[in-house]
């Protein structure tokens, strides 16, 4: 339709216009309140997307991906138990990995690691590859004191993205609190190859090395 036309060009505020024309001829229209909160969201309007995706939703309640959408601005809003019931209602509509692992975002938040780490399994479980839920659910094992499982995790993270600089240096953490300071030693050098200039990482080798004795590099 028109709207996603003026979307499509980046005239956002165009789009939101002729939105709202549109609901105020059709206000039972579910698609046209989800696609205006849509372009609100593009447009940092997210308090004004959350109501028009309830409206949207109370229109349509089996419209799966705005609770999704829905579940994501309650969980940047600090509505965890909110962001969590919309991901449960979704999830028994269909089964996805992406409401799985955003259903685990607030329950570490609230916190329920158990349920993170469920969660996260589950998102696994449907998609191999997720990154997220492995560096999510290797957090949430850390903190609840699992370090083979959490190290396990982080290493899966770093095999599907060796780019990420954040897994390396919560593997090192991992190894570190398990005693293995060589491994965390190790840990660190493999970031610093990455990102030789980075003086956070090369400080905070300098203290491994300093734990493990080892002051070669």
């Amino acid at each position: 339709n028109k709207a996603m036309v003026w979307s499509g060009r980046g005239d956002d505020k165009e789009a939101i216009k002729i939105l709202t024309t549109l609901i105020e001829k059709k206000p039972q229209s579910a698609d046209a309140y989800y696609n205006r909160a849509e372009e609100y969201e593009k447009t940092g309007q997210p308090q004004k997307a959350l109501i028009d995706y309830n409206r949207c939703i109370l229109i349509d309640s089996t419209d799966v991906q705005a609770l999704l959408k829905r579940s994501k601005i309650r969980d940047e809003i600090g509505d965890e138990q909110g962001a969590i019931a919309d991901c449960s209602n979704a999830l028994k509509i269909q089964e996805m990995a992406e409401l799985y692992y955003l259903r685990a975002r607030p329950y570490y938040d609230v916190p329920d690691y158990t349920k993170v780490i469920e969660d996260c399994t589950n998102a696994i479980r449907l998609k191999k590859d997720y990154f997220e839920a492995y560096v999510l659910r290797a957090n949430a094992y850390d903190l609840l004191s699992d370090y083979m499982n959490a190290i396990k995790d982080y290493n899966k993270a770093i095999e599907i993205n060796p780019s990420y600089i954040e897994a390396y240096e919560q593997l090192a953490v991992a190894h570190s609190l398990h005693g293995d300071y060589i491994g965390a030693l190790s840990d660190l050098s493999r970031a610093i190859k990455i990102k030789p200039n980075n003086v956070a990482l090369i400080k905070k080798r300098a203290v491994m090395q300093y734990a493990t004795k080892n002051f070669k590099g």
